[in-house]
């Protein structure tokens, strides 16, 4: 096997498993933790915003990463000493044993006005492409609420698109190693970020039966 095709096939492996993950918050974990694990995509950090349809607005919903230089080079050096594996990563996510990221905070408070902001994730979610930045810290699309995420000048936003419908964005860079976004990890992004926003959609459904579910037995009741 190239690296190219076992990263693709790993690509195609994780999709497979996220399709039986429908626990909400575990599931976009999985996704993230996909976007930055040296096994898979190995981007340093990974965010996560949702479109909220109701209110028309974009969420910031989850981040995954190091919060510092000192921190990335501290859970890389311990990764070097064990071989880390896709099977020990479903392992964890199994067992519950998911760790919350420094970087939650930081997202989780965000929230973009769709009709009334322009950024480049608002940007993303209109042209429903991936947008590739080089001049992060000068680009008159970063905003000021943008710029609390930005740690290095480049980075790349991937639309997430089920039904035809932009559901969410997915922000990734290399804010430490400095590595630099290459076409073809934006080409694997873009394969996982497909079967990302299925599972997302599958699992919004399955809360949403099991809702209504709960409401008919009540209402026997």
């Amino acid at each position: 096997f190239t690296t190219k095709t076992r990263q693709l096939s790993l690509i195609r492996e994780i999709s497979i498993a996220m399709q039986g993950v429908f626990e909400r918050d575990k599931l976009l974990n999985m996704i993230l933790t996909s976007v930055t694990a040296g096994f898979a995509m190995g981007f340093n950090r990974a965010f996560l915003f949702l479109v909220d349809s109701e209110r028309n607005t974009l969420e910031g919903t989850m981040g995954v990463g190091p919060t510092s230089r000192d921190e990335a080079y501290r859970i890389w050096d311990d990764l070097s000493r064990r071989a880390f594996t896709f099977e020990d990563y479903l392992r964890d996510v199994e067992s519950g044993a998911i760790v919350r990221s420094g970087l939650q905070d930081l997202v989780e408070n965000m929230s973009f006005d769709m009709a009334a902001s322009s950024n480049i994730l608002i940007d993303t979610v209109r042209s429903r492409r991936p947008i590739h930045i080089l001049d992060a810290w000068e680009n008159p699309g970063t905003d000021e609420e943008m710029k609390k995420l930005l740690v290095s000048n480049e980075f790349v936003t991937m639309p997430l698109i089920a039904k035809n419908e932009v559901i969410g964005v997915i922000f990734a860079d290399n804010a430490y190693s400095g590595h630099p976004i290459t076409g073809e990890s934006i080409e694997e992004l873009a394969m996982f970020a497909a079967a990302a926003a299925l599972a997302i959609e599958n699992s919004h459904m399955v809360q949403v039966l099991e809702n209504q579910v709960k409401e008919l037995e009540e209402a026997y009741r």
